[in-house]
């Protein structure tokens, strides 16, 4: 649940803000990549994320994805790398990767989880935050405190307060709205961890993935549509 107060005006981006970090707070930015390389707008997303906390670990969750968490170590602002690697996660699938987003947060309890407002994270986040009972926060464009948001609204005329009363928030970004982190100068510590082995743990395993997305080429016709009409 959250409350909100809207202030006409155009504006092109958000304002600078003053850094009210809730110091003892924790934050967790999923990483967009394509098992090779970081999506730029996970960059935006972690300026974002250290905003709201000076604790900032990142997930990466792929498949042969260790060239994409190499990248992501060097990140400013970034003290962990949580490193998922596993076939599961073969073509992003929101129900695995959200899979084991709640399992990191039923770990380390998270007060925060943030990813970048593109097809993947506006997937990722609502997943999530439905599965923690949370209201999600999106396309976020400044952080007034660490549970007070702001985003544009009516394409871009006006701006909406939104105050967080939850108990932790889930968020995504508007990478437009923050300057990019660097990229060159970080040395986050990297961790391994596991994914969801099959779709009995909240997952999906490899062959439904694979039954999933490939076309029947058996040419036979359901049963179901075989029974002679009435």
């Amino acid at each position: 649940m959250w409350r909100s107060s809207q202030t006409l005006c155009k504006v092109a981006m958000s304002s600078p803000v003053t850094r009210l970090l809730a110091k003892n707070a924790s934050t967790l930015v999923i990483v967009e990549h394509d098992n090779k390389s970081v999506n730029p707008l996970t960059l935006n997303t972690v300026t974002a994320a250290s905003k709201v906390s000076d604790d900032v670990t990142c997930l990466v969750a792929g498949t042969d994805c260790g060239s994409a968490a190499e990248e992501a170590k060097s990140i400013a602002g970034v003290s962990k790398i949580l490193v998922a690697d596993s076939p599961v996660f073969k073509g992003f699938l929101t129900q695995a990767v959200s899979s084991v987003i709640l399992k990191l947060h039923a770990q380390n309890k998270f007060d925060n989880i943030l990813a970048g407002a593109s097809a993947f994270g506006k997937s990722v986040i609502p997943t999530v935050a439905a599965k923690l009972d949370i209201s999600p926060i999106s396309d976020i464009t400044g952080v007034l405190s660490p549970n007070s948001f702001t985003r544009s609204i009516y394409a871009g005329n006006a701006i909406q307060t939104i105050e967080s009363q939850e108990k932790m928030q889930v968020m995504s970004v508007r990478g437009t709205a923050f300057e990019p982190a660097d990229n060159t100068s970080g040395s986050a510590a990297m961790e391994s961890v596991s994914g969801p082995a099959s779709a009995a743990d909240g997952g999906i395993s490899v062959e439904d993935y694979e039954a999933a997305t490939q076309p029947a080429c058996s040419g036979k016709r359901p049963a179901s549509e075989l029974q002679p009409r009435r």
